[in-house]
Formats: C-alpha cells, structure tokens, sequence
C-alpha cells in the first residue's frame, strides 16, 4: 500500500511511520524533521509556510492509496497565531492541495493527533 503521512518524525508518528515501513507498505512522510524509520521518502514540510506546502505537494507523485494527517501543535501558551496557521491553515491548504494525487477509493485520516481526538473519514 502507498501511503502518504504528515508529522511522521516524532511521537506518535514515529511509531505509526516505524510500524507501516515494518509491514512493508511504501510510505511517505512529510515532516519538518527526517523520520528515523526507512521510509520511501522524506519531504520536508513546514505547515506554517505556505510556500514549504506547496513545494512539499510539487515534490511527489500520487496516486496514494492513504492519507494521515498527524502533524500538528499542541496548545502552548503564546503561539496562539502559529498553532492557528499549523493546525488549520496549513492542515487546510496540505489536506486540498493532496486530494488529487489520492488514487479513487483512497483513505483519508484527518487531524489524528490533535488533544486526543481522532477524526476520520473515508
């Protein structure tokens, strides 16, 4: 399977990263840090910069059969402007700008790691 994952370097997406590349599926990861797990491939991605999430979306090919959307800030005091431009702006602009490199049918994971909430849809 071909998969498409943001927030695959750390944390929770480390280990899910790590877990997909030990089944052997063929997995992408767009992160602003390099995954330790051997994925396929690593682009780099910052969801606080519009530029970085179209260069990051110019960078790959689809079509991808899944999309995880784990990347994301937790709330922190001060940083109200850039968890609103990482969690919703950049997750928006990533999340439309992917839809036409998924293959039909594909499965989407929306907003895995935000404050213990999944949300999915498929």
């Amino acid at each position: 399977m071909r998969i498409a994952m943001t927030g695959g370097a750390t944390g929770i997406g480390a280990a899910i990263a790590q877990k997909y590349c030990d089944e052997g599926h063929q997995l992408t990861v767009f992160d602003i840090a390099e995954p330790s797990a051997p994925v396929e491939k690593w682009v780099a991605l910052d969801l606080s910069n519009p530029a970085s999430i179209d260069a990051a979306l110019a960078a790959v090919d689809g079509p991808f059969d899944v999309l995880i959307n784990n990347a994301g800030l937790p709330p922190r005091d001060g940083l109200k402007e850039l968890i609103l431009k990482v969690n919703f702006f950049g997750f928006r602009q990533f999340s439309q700008g992917f839809e036409e490199k998924l293959a039909p049918g594909a499965h989407r994971q929306y907003r895995l790691a935000c404050r213990g909430y999944v949300a999915t849809k498929s």
